[in-house]
C-alpha cells in the first residue's frame, strides 16, 4: 500500500469506528474489486499491509480479532451458498499466485510449466489452477462490468502498478490519474480512456505471451476509440473525445507497456571497386551494394533488429550508431570495449530500442579505419504522432552526408598508421559518397529537386575523418531547428559550421526564382592551396528550371575565422518548451540548480613513443585489450583486461603510457567534464549512452573559476561537442545510463591512435529492467 497514496488514503477514511458493521461491509464489497486487484499483484509483505488494513476496517479500527465484531474474517471469505460474502481470503495465496501472470515473481512448485503448457491464454483457467481448493469467487464479478470490460479500478491498480520496477514512465502515469480526478467532463474523459488503454494493452501482453499473435498500435487505437465513443453515449452529456487528450493518455500507457514497432534490416558489408568517388582506384565499403549505406528510419522507442553480414574476404566490421544512447543496452553499442567484431563471411543481429529518442544521427563503422572507406550512413528518428514538432511538417526531408575523403585506401592509411606513420591529412571532400559539381573529374555529383515556396528539412551530418565544414546555399537563409536529437532555438542563418560527427537539421524554404543554386561546403582552417580540393558543390535544382547554376560560390566565414565558430555555437540553444521524444517540454530536465558528483578534466596530446606516433587523453594512450571491456566487465569483474580507475580523469601523468583507460561513473550522478585542446586543430568529443549539457567554451587554461562563465539556463544538449585549437569546452552529463560507455575523439586519427577511454556507470541492482542482460547471440572473443 505504501506503493498507492491514494488506495491508503482512500482506506484511511474509510476506517471510521462511527459506520454501522452493515455499513462497513457494504463499502468493503464495493471497494473489495479495487483493493484486491491492487494487492494481487504484490509481495507477501504488502499483501499482509493490505490485510491489516482490512481487518482494521472491518473490526472497529484495530487489526486484531475482537469479540464485539459480528463479521469474521472467515465468514467474509465463505462460499455464499454458506451465507458468507464468497470473497477469496487473500492470504491464502491467491494474490501471490496472481502476480505471476504479471511476471512480478518467481512461480512456485510446477504451476509455470502447467500454466505454459496452455494452448490459449484463459483468465478463467489461470484463476481455476491457481485456486485450489479455495472456496469458489466469481471472477467476473469482482473484475468486469456489465458489458465485459474490466472494473476501471481493477485496471488502475493492475496496470499502474507502481510497485513494480519492470514499469517506466511513472511521470506520465502520475500526470494521467492526476488528470482523471474529479466531476468535470475533462476528468470523465481521461477515467474512461484509461481504463479502454489499459484493458487493451493488458490484452495485448497476454496475446504476445501466450498466442505469439500481436496488433499494432493503430489498430489498438481504433479499437480504444470506438469503446471510448459507445461509453460516452450513455453519459449525460454528449462526449467529442478530443484527440488531443486520446493521444496525451496513449503516451501514458505506450510509455511503458507499447513499445513500438519492430523494424528488420538486413545489411551485407561489402567492398566495390568500380565507385571510386575521387576518380582513384580504392576499395569502397557499401552496404547492400550503396554509399553511403541505406537510411535507418525509425520512430520514438521502435525496436530495431539489423543483422549485418560481413561479406568483406578479410577485415571484420563492427557498426556504432553516433547519437544513439542505446538505454539500458551498452552490449549493443558497436565499439571495440563492447562488441567482438563481425568476422568475415559471418553474420550478427544488432537488436536495440530508440528510447526516448528523436532526431538526426548517423551510423559508421568503428574499427580498422574502416570509416575512411565507407560504410557510414543516415539515421533518422521520427516524433511520435502525439508529439507536436515545433515547427510545420516540412515538404520533404533529405540527407547530406558531407566529409573529407583520402584518396589513399583506408586499408593503406590503417596500416602505415599501425606500423610506420602516415603524415597526411585528406585531401578532397564528398557530398552524399559523390564529388563537386565543379570538379570535372568527379564522376558524379549530387542535386536536389524543390518545388517553388515549398520549405524542406535538410538533415546535415560531418561524416568525415578530419575537417570541420562551413554549409551554405546560395540565395537561401537556413531555420536551425534541431541538433542530435534536441530542438533548438530557431535561428536564421547564412551558414553552418559542422564538426566531425556532428549533425543538424535546417529548414529551407525555396522562395527565390525558378533555377539552380550552389550548394557548398568548405573545410575549416584550411589553407588556401587545400581549399582547391576541400570544397564540394552541390546544386538545389528548382522543379521545371532551364536556369543553370552560375554566378560565383557564395562566401563563407574566413576559414580560420574561429571567433565566428565560437560566436555561432555560443547562440545555439535548447527549446526549453517544446516537446521531443515526449510531449513535456524538453527544459523540465536542465541543468539550473544540479549538484556535481564528479568532475573530469581531460586534455589530449601528441606524442612520440618507440618510434611511433600516439594521441593521448592525459598522457594515457589507449590500448585495446583482445577481450571488449564489457564482457571482461560482466564475467570477470575486469579481472586480466583492465584496472579501473587506474589512471586519473583530472590530471595528466609526467610522460605518455599506454594503458587500458577505465574511470568509474557515479550512477545517477551529475559529471561535469572539460575538454582541454592543447593541440593547433579542431577536435571534437563524443560520448555513446549519454547526451553532453553544452554549458560552455573558452580559449586559453581552464580553472574553476571558468563556471561563472556557463550557460546554466538553456545549453543545448548533443552527443558530440567540438574543442578549439588551445581552447576547452565544459559539458555536464547525467549518468543515469548504467553501461560501459565510449568516451572518444571523433577525429579519426586521434581516436586510431589512442585519445579514447571507457566511463563504467554501474547499478548494482540486478534488475535487467536497469540494465539489459547479454543477448543470446553473443559473440565472444579474446
Amino acid at each position: 500500500m505504501d506503493g498507492d497514496p491514494l488506495a491508503h488514503c482512500r482506506f484511511v477514511q474509510l476506517c471510521s469506528r462511527y459506520l454501522a458493521i452493515s455499513f462497513r461491509a457494504f463499502l468493503f464489497v464495493q471497494c473489495f474489486p479495487e483493493l484486491w486487484s491492487q494487492i494481487s499483484i504484490l509481495p507477501k509483505k504488502v499483501i499482509h499491509m493490505a490485510e491489516y488494513l482490512c481487518r482494521k476496517f472491518l473490526w472497529s479500527g484495530r487489526p486484531e480479532k475482537s469479540k464485539t465484531a459480528l463479521i469474521s474474517w472467515e465468514r467474509l471469505c465463505g462460499p455464499q451458498a454458506s451465507g458468507c460474502l464468497g470473497l477469496v481470503d487473500v492470504s491464502a495465496g491467491i494474490g501471490l499466485l496472481i502476480a505471476n501472470i504479471f511476471g512480478a515473481c518467481n512461480w512456485p512448485g510446477d504451476e509455470e510449466q502447467d500454466l505454459h503448457q496452455m494452448s490459449k491464454f484463459s483468465a478463467n483457467a489461470v484463476y481455476q489452477k491457481l485456486r485450489g481448493d479455495i472456496p469458489k469467487v466469481e471472477w467476473r464479478r469482482l473484475i468486469c462490468i456489465n458489458h465485459g470490460s474490466p472494473k476501471i479500478g481493477l485496471l488502475n491498480a493492475t496496470s499502474l502498478a507502481r510497485h513494480c520496477e519492470k514499469i517506466h514512465g511513472m511521470e506520465e502515469v502520475i500526470w494521467a490519474t492526476r488528470k482523471a480526478k474529479g466531476k468535470s467532463l475533462n476528468a470523465i474523459l481521461c477515467r474512461i480512456i484509461l481504463a479502454y488503454i489499459l484493458y487493451f494493452v493488458w490484452q495485448e501482453r497476454n496475446l504476445r505471451l501466450f498466442e505469439q499473435k500481436r496488433r499494432e498500435p493503430g489498430v489498438l487505437l481504433r479499437q480504444i476509440t470506438q469503446e471510448v465513443h459507445s461509453r460516452g453515449s450513455i453519459l449525460p452529456k454528449t462526449l467529442i473525445v478530443h484527440s488531443s487528450i486520446l493521444a496525451n493518455l496513449l503516451r501514458s500507457t505506450s510509455g511503458s507497456v507499447i513499445i513500438g514497432e519492430d523494424i528488420f534490416l538486413e545489411w551485407h558489408v561489402d567492398e566495390d571497386h568500380n565507385i571510386k568517388p575521387v576518380s582513384v582506384d580504392q576499395p569502397v565499403i557499401t552496404i547492400n551494394g550503396k554509399f553511403p549505406g541505406p537510411l535507418l528510419n525509425g520512430t520514438t522507442n521502435d525496436n530495431i533488429h539489423v543483422n549485418v553480414f560481413n561479406d568483406m574476404d578479410k577485415y571484420p566490421v563492427l557498426i556504432t550508431w553516433n547519437g544513439i544512447q542505446q538505454r539500458h543496452n551498452s552490449w549493443q553499442d558497436g565499439v571495440s570495449g563492447t562488441n567482438c567484431a563481425i568476422q568475415p563471411n559471418t553474420n550478427w543481429t544488432y537488436e536495440f530500442q530508440l528510447k526516448d529518442q528523436i532526431g538526426s544521427f548517423f551510423y559508421f563503422p568503428s574499427i580498422n579505419y574502416e570509416k575512411a572507406g565507407g560504410a557510414f550512413g543516415p539515421i533518422r528518428v521520427d516524433n511520435r504522432v502525439e508529439v507536436q514538432t515545433p515547427f510545420a511538417d516540412p515538404d520533404g526531408d533529405f540527407d547530406l552526408l558531407i566529409g573529407d575523403w583520402y584518396e589513399d585506401s583506408y586499408k593503406v592509411i590503417g596500416d602505415k598508421l599501425a606500423h610506420e606513420g602516415y603524415n597526411k591529412t585528406p585531401n578532397m571532400m564528398l557530398m552524399n559518397g559523390k564529388g563537386s559539381y565543379l570538379d570535372s573529374k568527379a564522376k558524379t555529383n549530387i542535386s536536389f529537386t524543390v518545388n517553388h515556396e515549398k520549405t524542406y528539412r535538410l538533415r546535415i551530418s560531418n561524416v568525415g575523418s578530419e575537417w570541420s565544414f562551413n554549409f551554405r546555399i546560395q540565395n537561401h537563409s537556413m531555420l536551425l531547428v534541431e541538433t542530435e536529437g534536441s530542438y533548438t532555438n530557431q535561428i536564421w542563418l547564412s551558414s553552418l559550421d559542422v564538426h566531425v560527427g556532428q549533425s543538424y537539421s535546417v529548414l529551407v524554404t525555396a522562395d527565390q526564382d525558378a533555377a539552380d543554386y550552389y550548394i557548398v561546403a568548405t573545410a575549416k582552417m584550411a589553407n588556401s592551396t587545400q581549399l582547391k580540393t576541400l570544397e564540394v558543390v552541390g546544386v538545389l535544382h528548382y522543379e521545371n528550371s532551364t536556369k543553370p547554376v552560375d554566378g560565383p560560390i557564395p562566401n563563407g566565414p574566413e576559414s580560420f575565422d574561429v571567433k565566428f565558430s565560437i560566436n555561432q555555437a555560443r547562440s545555439i540553444r535548447w527549446n526549453l518548451t517544446t516537446g521531443a521524444a515526449r510531449p513535456n517540454p524538453q527544459g523540465s530536465f536542465n541543468v539550473s540548480n544540479v549538484t556535481l558528483s564528479q568532475t573530469f578534466v581531460l586534455q589530449n596530446s601528441v606524442n612520440y613513443k618507440n618510434g611511433t606516433i600516439n594521441y593521448a587523453i592525459n598522457n594515457v594512450s589507449y590500448a585495446t585489450p583482445q577481450t571488449p571491456l564489457k564482457l571482461a566487465d560482466y564475467y570477470l569483474n575486469g579481472s586480466g583486461v583492465y584496472e579501473l580507475d587506474k589512471f586519473s580523469g583530472n590530471s595528466s601523468l609526467p610522460e605518455t603510457v599506454y594503458g587500458t583507460f577505465v574511470v568509474s561513473g557515479e550512477h545517477r550522478g551529475w559529471l561535469e567534464i572539460v575538454f582541454k585542446n592543447e593541440l593547433q586543430v579542431m577536435d571534437s568529443w563524443h560520448l555513446d549512452g549519454f547526451g553532453f549539457f553544452v554549458v560552455g567554451y573558452g580559449f586559453g587554461n581552464w580553472t574553476p573559476e571558468s563556471r561563472y562563465t556557463y550557460n546554466l539556463y538553456d545549453p543545448v544538449v548533443r552527443s558530440t561537442v567540438q574543442v578549439y585549437p588551445k581552447g576547452w569546452t565544459a559539458v555536464y552529463v547525467y549518468l543515469d545510463n548504467p553501461g560501459m560507455w565510449n568516451l572518444r575523439s571523433q577525429n579519426l586519427k586521434h581516436w586510431f591512435l589512442g585519445q579514447e577511454l571507457y566511463i563504467r556507470v554501474y547499478d548494482p541492482d540486478p534488475n535487467p529492467a536497469k540494465e539489459h542482460l547479454p543477448p543470446k547471440n553473443l559473440l565472444y572473443c579474446g
